[in-house]
């Protein structure tokens, strides 16, 4: 989608997965390269992706704008939805677990990096298929202040909004960052 309007796409395959070897670099490869305006550099993510995204934009300004498809980690002590309480235990309880054989550690909040990002363009894509999803892009809108654009579509499963209305989602996806990024 996003080729076929003439920008140029760089799929994060992680070192060591999938086709890729060798270590990655991320940001660095597309700044350094000859063909790349750095103030046209934008990125595009989809559920953990866009999650992982809104953690780099945070980090690195040479992320010009970002479309952030599915993010749904509220990590700073706060639910947005309303899940009953045996569906919070057992979430709680099975993140815990995995956190416990895994070693790994809690995220950074979402809603505390986003206004990082500000003042440069975000558009967060949010489904209904989860009753935290909309709610929770909620809170990263207001966090990331007016340069934050929620696109809601409660009609659509978790990141379904390209399958479910392709066109649309074209449209929204490609416009916002047609304009944010133009040069």
């Amino acid at each position: 989608m996003l080729a076929r309007h003439g920008f140029g796409v760089l799929a994060l395959d992680l070192a060591g997965n999938g086709e890729s070897e060798g270590r990655s670099n991320g940001l660095g490869y597309l700044a350094g390269r000859p063909d790349v305006q750095p103030e046209r550099i934008a990125g595009f993510g989809v559920s953990l992706g866009a999650e992982v995204l809104i953690e780099a934009a945070a980090r690195d300004r040479r992320l010009r704008a970002l479309v952030a498809d599915g993010p749904t980690r509220p990590t700073d002590g706060r639910k947005y939805g309303d899940q009953p309480m045996t569906e919070r235990v057992m979430g709680w309880l099975m993140l815990q677990s995995v956190r416990g054989i895994s070693g790994t550690r809690q995220s950074p909040s979402l809603v505390a990096l986003m206004p990082r990002i500000a003042p440069r363009p975000v558009l967060l894509v949010a489904g209904g298929g989860s009753p935290d999803e909309i709610p929770t892009n909620r809170a990263y809108r207001d966090a990331g202040g007016p340069t934050t654009e929620l696109w809601e579509r409660p009609q659509a499963a978790h990141t379904a909004g390209l399958n479910t209305h392709p066109a649309a989602y074209e449209r929204r996806t490609v416009g916002f960052l047609d304009a944010s990024v133009a040069g």
